[in-house]
């Protein structure tokens, strides 16, 4: 990704190689920007499936009937080369065109 050209990945917070371990062994990240060269930020959180489904069951014990999350991205596993990986794989297909209109 270009800084130029395309979006940056980056995070609301520290994200060092102790978050990185954290965030991989919870199996989530809800801390995370892209951010365009226009300067428009958008929040995304990353989510690998299980700790979605455990989420999604805990949410549905407690009578709720889904998990709803602006920019809800899930990744087999969250790593720093994931989210990043994604982010670029969903800038080429004009995923963040909708999610940019929110916040422009």
């Amino acid at each position: 990704m270009s800084e130029d050209t395309g979006p940056k990945l980056s995070f609301a917070c520290q994200f060092d190689e102790r978050t990185a371990l954290e965030v991989e062994q919870k199996g989530f990240f809800e801390h995370a920007l892209v951010e365009f060269p226009n300067g428009v930020r958008v929040p995304i959180c990353f989510w690998d499936p299980a700790r979605l489904a455990q989420d999604l069951e805990t949410e549905t014990r407690l009578g709720r009937v889904c998990i709803g999350e602006p920019g809800l991205i899930v990744l087999r596993k969250v790593t720093l080369k994931n989210m990043t990986a994604a982010v670029e794989e969903l800038y080429r297909r004009g995923y963040f065109d909708r999610l940019k209109s929110l916040f422009s």
